[in-house]
């Protein structure tokens, strides 16, 4: 819907004339752009020629299809990380979620090992959801989830 209706298509194109405007166009990832409340992520899609952009949202049901289209990249795993410090009650809830394949834990697990949330090891907690999250798979899921997704080639 966000993609062809004509107010969210309006809205856009006001939008990014403003931003042409002062910005300019800087694909070379240099600048960072954080979309909050991203819904679907269609803007993302645009706003990646201004520069990094990811985005963000509290309704569940956009925030996966957002994810389902390969637009949503780190901020989730950030998220979990954030809450590792800040209020595990809810990282317990929000973890399993979020963190819904390998290269999401992957992420998860260099964002914590990073330092940038204020601690450089796992702590107890993360080191436990991490532990469930392996335990609930085979090691061929896991393994699938890590590479990358190539479609045959068709003669």
């Amino acid at each position: 819907m966000e993609d062809v209706h004509w107010w969210f298509v309006g809205r856009r194109r006001v939008l990014l004339q403003v931003l042409d405007r002062y910005l300019g166009k800087n694909g070379s990832h240099e600048r960072r752009i954080l979309d909050v409340g991203c819904g679907t992520g269609t803007m993302l899609t645009y706003l990646a020629s201004y520069g990094k952009a990811q985005g963000v949202d509290i309704d569940e049901e956009a925030v996966g299809y957002c994810r389902e289209r390969g637009l949503m990249k780190d901020i989730p795993a950030l998220l979990c990380a954030v809450l590792s410090v800040k209020d595990r009650a809810l990282l317990r809830v929000i973890f399993p979620r979020v963190i819904d394949n390998a290269k999401m834990l992957r992420n998860f697990v260099q964002i914590m090992r990073s330092g940038v949330v204020g601690r450089k090891s796992l702590g107890t907690a993360p080191k436990r959801l991490i532990n469930e999250w392996l335990d609930a798979r085979n090691e061929e899921a896991i393994f699938k989830d890590s590479v990358a997704r190539i479609e045959p080639f068709v003669d």
